[in-house]
């Protein structure tokens, strides 16, 4: 079959894109599956999904890929931003349906204070926090991921990493103790 590299993809609207497609998607199916989608579960099948999902995002924007680059790479990154994706819009209460209850420990300093809240009152608070430190806590806390490799999907550097969690802890502290901000009323 030969390599990405050796392959002529030719215009999503030519005749041969289907069968040229087809060859790409043959050629890097392992490869996306087993160092993209694999990081991101355990499931085999969840991980073929996230696979399946992202090669329909590769085919359907393959107008947008600018012949500038690494074809292989432009596909990685349409998959694994597309993985990014899924993990945001999906619904956290039913990924975490054996966790019914958060150790708020990790946000309380005080040990007086109880130490463990429901799950869904920690995910209505976690929707108040800035896009960057929500990401960061999610990825974190929710999936286990390790600061490692949040930076690495995220493409920010470890410290930032580690300063968004940190940073959303704070704020999901102030905000159970204090409340969740107000929205501000916009005033012409």
């Amino acid at each position: 079959m030969g390599t990405v590299t050796e392959l002529k993809i030719s215009n999503p609207t030519d005749s041969n894109f289907k069968s040229e497609f087809s060859a790409l998607y043959t050629l890097l199916w392992d490869k996306m599956l087993n160092t993209v989608c694999r990081k991101y579960t355990k499931d085999i099948d969840k991980a073929q999904d996230y696979c399946q999902n992202g090669f329909i995002k590769v085919y359907n924007n393959f107008s947008k890929y600018k012949d500038t680059g690494s074809l292989e790479g432009w596909v990685w990154r349409v998959i694994n931003n597309s993985i990014l994706d899924e993990l945001k819009k999906r619904d956290i209460e039913t990924q975490n349906t054996v966790k019914d209850e958060f150790d708020f420990s990790i946000l309380v300093c005080s040990e007086d204070e109880e130490t463990v809240y429901p799950i869904s009152e920690v995910l209505s608070l976690i929707t108040y926090l800035p896009p960057s430190y929500k990401r960061v806590f999610e990825l974190y806390y929710l999936d286990g991921l390790k600061h490692k490799r949040i930076s690495e999907l995220l493409g920010i550097s470890l410290s930032t990493s580690k300063t968004n969690l940190m940073k959303a802890k704070k704020k999901l502290s102030t905000y159970y103790r204090c409340g969740p901000p107000k929205k501000k009323n916009k005033t012409y």
